[in-house]
């Protein structure tokens, strides 16, 4: 059954611009780590950096023939984020802080003065500055992690302040949560809040230097060029609802790491023909080369983009309200599974927990909801560790999350 669902909700990858040859097997997996969650993918200097879920830090310098681990001293297997900041690098981790790096990545010092959360979604860096996205808030260093203050955002706009996403943006630093963006434009001292009615989880923020763009679960694309004023995405791309992950290719090709239905229209895309059925968890233009991280397969790349810079650009429409739109939180948990929901118009609405083999372990909803927003919750300390999927049909549309619990 988990099979049929998750062939029905395949991630598609989506590249702006660029047509794969008749006949041509475009997508390749490299000789990487499989069975774990590519949770990111970065480029840093000539060594292409992959943080699995489980597994740990790993970095290959030939394209992904082969691998390095490189985490001496992180305690925390589930690295979400890398920056680097000076000639210092850094690292996130899910269950266990931020972590620190002076020599080229050989061994780890965790910074945890002054950080009380653990649960690290992003970092970013602006100037000398290094900023953390938490499951409670933002929070930002100085002094290269050794003390961090929290960031005043204000009260929070949806039932909790998860920063999932971070970006620079020109002279301003920008934070993606659940229903608002945060914008600052004076190195982090005060923020400005942007609401963003239904926009549940805000996941990836990416700029090109002239546009930022935003991808979020449930509600797709959006765009702005100022911060403050938002658009979504028309054309092909508003068929697009999930979005995993964005990035910009050196010649500002936009890629997309997208769930949900395929897509057709003027824009000239490549689907996920040649990846996994389970989709694409993240992505990364290094060395030419675009790479993508499953959640189980291992990493995978595509052909060499081209050098000319290629015009296709996201369409803007006008922003729309009371989309049907989800969010999922937090994840990975080793707690309480909690999901807020809103039903554009009355529907049928059906939401159910299963193992990875399939097996049915829990109905959270299953009949004719009215138009509106709802909440749910499950106790994931009822259910043994490990992987787990959600199946959500909402609005006429299917979904499935993966869901990891741990202890």
């Amino acid at each position: 059954m988990m099979t049929k669902l998750q062939q029905k909700l395949t991630l598609l990858l989506l590249v702006l611009g660029i047509t794969p040859l008749a006949g041509q097997q475009v997508w390749q997996p490299v000789n990487s780590p499989r069975g774990y969650e590519v949770l990111f993918l970065a480029s840093y200097k000539k060594e292409l950096v992959a943080g699995f879920g489980g597994l740990g830090l790993r970095r290959s310098s030939d394209g992904g023939k082969t691998w390095e681990a490189f985490g001496e001293g992180i305690t925390n297997p589930f690295p979400s984020s890398f920056v680097e900041l000076g000639n210092k690098l850094f690292t996130g981790t899910l269950h266990g802080g931020v972590y620190r790096s002076q020599d080229g990545g050989k061994t780890w010092t965790a910074l945890k003065e002054g950080l009380p959360v653990q649960d690290v979604y992003c970092l970013a860096t602006r100037g000398n500055r290094l900023y953390a996205g938490t499951g409670q808030g933002l929070y930002s260093s100085d002094n290269d992690g050794e003390s961090w203050q929290k960031a005043p955002l204000g009260a929070p706009i949806a039932p909790h302040q998860v920063i999932f996403s971070l970006a620079a943006f020109g002279q301003s630093v920008v934070a993606g949560s659940s229903e608002a963006v945060y914008i600052s434009d004076d190195k982090g001292e005060s923020w400005t809040t942007i609401p963003t009615g239904n926009l549940f989880m805000v996941r990836s923020l990416v700029s090109d230097g002239k546009r930022l763009l935003l991808g979020s679960s449930g509600a797709g694309i959006w765009q702005t060029q100022d911060g403050r004023v938002w658009s979504k995405a028309a054309g092909s791309w508003s068929a697009v609802d999930h979005v995993a992950a964005l990035a910009f290719g050196t010649d500002s090709t936009l890629i997309a790491a997208a769930a949900g239905r395929g897509l057709s229209g003027e824009l000239t895309a490549t689907d996920s023909e040649g990846l996994p059925t389970e989709g694409v968890r993240s992505v990364v233009v290094h060395q030419k080369i675009l790479y993508a991280g499953t959640y189980q397969e291992g990493v995978w790349k595509y052909d060499v983009l081209p050098d000319a810079a290629l015009t296709a650009a996201v369409p803007a429409s006008g922003v729309v309200a009371g989309e049907t739109s989800y969010r999922l939180y937090p994840n990975p948990t080793a707690e309480v599974i909690r999901l807020d929901y809103t039903l554009a118009q009355a529907g049928p609405v059906r939401i159910a927990l299963y193992t990875a083999a399939g097996e049915q372990v829990a109905i959270l909803a299953d009949g004719q909801q009215g138009a509106g927003r709802y909440t749910l919750a499950t106790e994931g300390r009822q259910l043994p560790p490990g992987i787990y999927y959600c199946f959500l049909e909402l609005g006429g549309k299917q979904y499935l999350e993966r869901v990891i619990l741990g202890r």
